[in-house]
């Protein structure tokens, strides 16, 4: 009545020098994940500060201004292209 594959079971020292790695994986594990916590808490933060160039400043304060407004609308009304070839 000996039915099934033939396997052969691995020896008993192979077996303990397994479990004896299994036992041990749990402390490995959270000194590894203790050393992660340090290097991520070392980490300074790094300061976001924008520089906004002086010709975007200057931009943006001339479309603010309602006389740079109509100032450009004119702009684009006598420099746009003759109404001839508008559609």
């Amino acid at each position: 009545m000996n039915k099934g594959l033939a396997v052969q079971m691995p020896s008993l020292t192979q077996s303990a020098q397994a479990y004896l790695r299994a036992s041990q994986l749990d402390t490995k594990v959270a000194q590894h994940l203790q050393r992660v916590d340090d290097l991520v808490t070392r980490h300074a933060k790094a300061e976001k500060k924008r520089e906004i160039s002086p010709v975007v400043r200057q931009t943006l304060g001339l479309l603010r201004d309602r006389q740079s407004q109509r100032a450009a609308i004119l702009a684009s009304v006598v420099l746009g292209p003759p109404k001839a070839m508008e559609p």
